[in-house]
């Protein structure tokens, strides 16, 4: 199986370790952890002995955390937000925890979608309830720079946003951080301008309670 180089020397470096002394702990030879880095290919009982080397009580390491590309299910995942926008989880669930978490960021009372939102079909209820308050007038595929580092990976880009009622727009940062663990993603934690985001919310919902009170032509 192919290993994770960086993923594998991000873990290793967390403890503070050398080539060596991860070699020492799991009884393999420098030469061996030094090919895992370079992303060689390992037997899988091996993967596991190094997983379970660079294991600590308070953060256990997986073999699935060190052969999953978190990167490339971060592609999966935006790639899945731009195609299939509110029914993304039916493409992508097998990448997600059953346990995950996504946290929007905002105050609810301003965003209705902001909040915390747990578990598969959770995440699934926040996609769904995201595309009927916005939409995407931009259909291109997003694709977001990422950096990638020990369990984590970050995802960072721009979108443009309106509303799905009155079509109001704002363009956004975007930076989502990703947590995985087993090799499938535990927690998302997704950040935008929450400023932006409720000013046009506000004017929508001002619209919308000025035609409501809009005199009857007689």
């Amino acid at each position: 199986m192919a290993v994770q180089g960086k993923t594998l020397s991000d873990l290793r470096k967390r403890l503070g370790w050398t080539q060596q002394r991860l070699a020492d702990v799991s009884g393999y030879s420098d030469r061996l952890i030094r090919k895992a880095e370079a992303g060689g290919t390992l037997h899988a009982d091996t993967i596991e002995v190094l997983a379970l080397s660079l294991s600590t009580a308070e953060r256990p390491v997986f073999p699935e955390d060190l052969v999953v590309s978190m990167e490339s299910l971060v592609r999966e995942v935006s790639q899945a937000y731009s195609q299939s926008e509110g029914q993304l989880v039916s493409k992508i669930h097998q990448y997600f925890a059953d346990d995950i978490e996504l946290r929007a960021a905002g105050d609810p009372r301003q965003i209705p979608f902001a909040g915390t939102w747990k578990t598969i079909d959770g995440v699934d209820a926040f996609w769904n309830f995201f595309f009927r308050v916005l939409n995407r007038p931009d259909k291109r595929i997003y694709a977001p720079m990422l950096i990638a580092n020990d369990t984590t990976c970050v995802s960072f880009g721009r979108e443009v946003v309106e509303t799905a009622e009155g079509g109001l727009k704002t363009e956004s940062f975007v930076s989502i951080k990703y947590e995985f663990r087993q090799g499938k993603i535990v927690s998302i934690d997704d950040f935008f301008d929450t400023a932006a985001t409720a000013k046009i919310l506000r004017e929508v919902q001002a619209q919308s309670a000025a035609r409501s009170i809009e005199p009857l032509d007689n």
